[in-house]
């Protein structure tokens, strides 16, 4: 039996960019994006049978909300963002880093978001923070840059 490949988190944000272009060009008023941390797609497909369009996504690894968050929003790997995980040492010769309390946005020179596609096209991007609202953090500044 052939598995067929499913895309990973990283091609979240090129798929967007191809459906905000399409959506705007057809004088579409908006875009809404359900984007939920932690949700198994058999839950989802389950609980969520009106929705206009489920997509099955890999995961990025590892598999934590800080490296998934900002592979999808950049469409950048893990090793092109540089945030391996929560806490982690970025060299042998490095400290420690925990991504919820470190300065450091993990920012790629001139690098965008999914939200500067959004506002590219016209749109009014928003992201509701839920549980992320209280931190003040270079990664959580950098996942919601634009």
């Amino acid at each position: 039996m052939i598995q067929k490949l499913l895309p990973d988190l990283t091609r979240i944000r090129p798929l967007m960019r191809e459906l905000l272009a399409y959506h705007a060009s057809n004088d579409k008023k908006s875009v809404v994006l359900l984007a939920v941390d932690g949700v198994r797609y058999a839950d989802a497909e389950k609980n969520w049978r009106s929705a206009h369009h489920l997509q099955r996504i890999a995961s990025v690894f590892p598999t934590t909300s800080s490296s998934c968050w900002l592979s999808a929003l950049t469409g950048t790997s893990v090793a092109g963002h540089g945030c391996v995980g929560v806490v982690f040492r970025p060299d042998p010769t490095a400290e420690m880093i925990n991504v919820f309390s470190h300065a450091d946005g993990f920012n790629l020179e001139g690098e965008q978001t999914l939200f500067h596609d959004a506002a590219q096209h016209g749109y009014l991007p928003v992201a509701l923070t839920s549980d992320m609202g209280h931190l003040n953090c270079g990664w959580r500044q950098r996942l919601l840059s634009g």
